[in-house]
């Protein structure tokens, strides 16, 4: 296991506020941090430097190019390291796929995907299963209602608001060109570039570029920017809190999801329509940590908790909030 980096509060404080708007300026950065531009410039290259940052990227809702979104849980018998080697690399090679989660628990594999609609999913799930259905002992697959995204606060110590985006959920279509495609293509790789950088690379001008960007923003295609973190190094580890739940009582539910606002360890929750309601992905430095939270849930909700169960993500092999089957 490689070191863990420590985090000073400097260092905290910038991954916070790269969290919160990856394209935000390392001169307002300093500002917040109460140090000099050069400083925060240092730091943000040792961050990337040493796997800290593994990328800066933007929250893009697919949802406005006509895509839905899907989650598949996998459970794997007599699978070599050779074949789990071989569907590792399928699924990360895959244009639909999202997010791959691997995990200890019930499922041994967890895999958003993106797709047109219930046919066309339908149709990726069955080439996935022409190669791999050998080794699948059981399966099962959510339809993504609406994902919440939360910002991470417990980077920082003093008391804040975490800022949440919410995608999927209802289409309101949005028409875009080749140009759009390429600065959602670039941003989510890096959100950093520069609208300078992009219109040397796009033979567009600045100001060309920077329309496009707030026209995108301002129609919630792009929702927000963030940076996607190695947990590992400093410390912390991703956790999927699967919930089912009794739907009985209106304002209860509400309260639940309010707390999925408040609580500062969880970053995802995911609304599904399936075997289980909810996915609440929760980031943690200890069981303990852990322990409490679930603890809060089933002291606050045993009301309308039918049932949960836990996984812990040890690997994420990808993770493209705009993979390349949506980008055409």
């Amino acid at each position: 296991m490689a070191e863990l980096f420590k985090l000073d509060k400097i260092d905290k404080k910038i991954l916070y506020e790269l969290d919160l708007y990856s394209r935000v300026t390392n001169s307002r950065i300093a500002k917040k941090a109460g140090t000099s531009e050069q400083v925060v410039t240092y730091r943000i290259r040792r961050l990337q430097k040493s796997g800290v940052v593994r990328k800066f990227y933007a929250v893009i809702n697919t949802a406005k190019f006509d895509f839905e979104n899907f989650r598949l849980y996998l459970r794997f018998q007599n699978l070599s390291i050779e074949k789990e080697t071989e569907l590792v690399n399928y699924l990360v090679e895959n244009p639909f796929t999202m997010w791959i989660a691997r995990c200890r628990g019930h499922w041994d594999m967890v895999v958003s995907f993106t797709a047109r609609n219930i046919k066309h999913f339908g149709e990726i799930f069955k080439e996935m299963l022409s190669r791999f259905d050998n080794v699948i002992l059981n399966k099962n697959i959510c339809t993504v209602e609406k994902v919440d995204h939360f910002t991470r606060a417990y980077l920082i110590e003093e008391p804040v608001l975490k800022l949440a985006y919410t995608y999927a959920g209802s289409k309101e279509l949005l028409k875009i060109d080749d140009l759009d495609r390429n600065i959602l293509s670039s941003l989510s790789e890096n959100s950093r570039e520069s609208s300078l950088e992009f219109s040397k690379k796009f033979s567009s001008s600045p100001d060309t570029i920077i329309k496009r960007i707030k026209k995108l923003e301002q129609s919630k295609a792009i929702l927000g920017y963030g940076a996607l973190l190695n947990l590992k190094r400093i410390g912390y580890f991703n956790n999927i809190i699967i919930v089912k739940l009794h739907y009985l009582n209106l304002k209860r539910l509400k309260e639940f999801f309010d707390f999925t606002h408040e609580h500062k360890n969880i970053i995802f929750a995911a609304h599904l329509l399936g075997d289980h309601d909810i996915d609440l992905e929760v980031e943690v430095s200890s069981r303990e940590e852990l322990d409490n939270l679930i603890s809060k849930l089933r002291e606050k909700f045993t009301d309308i908790i039918r049932d949960f169960e836990l996984l812990t993500v040890y690997d994420e092999p990808k993770w493209d909030f705009y993979p390349k089957g949506a980008r055409k």
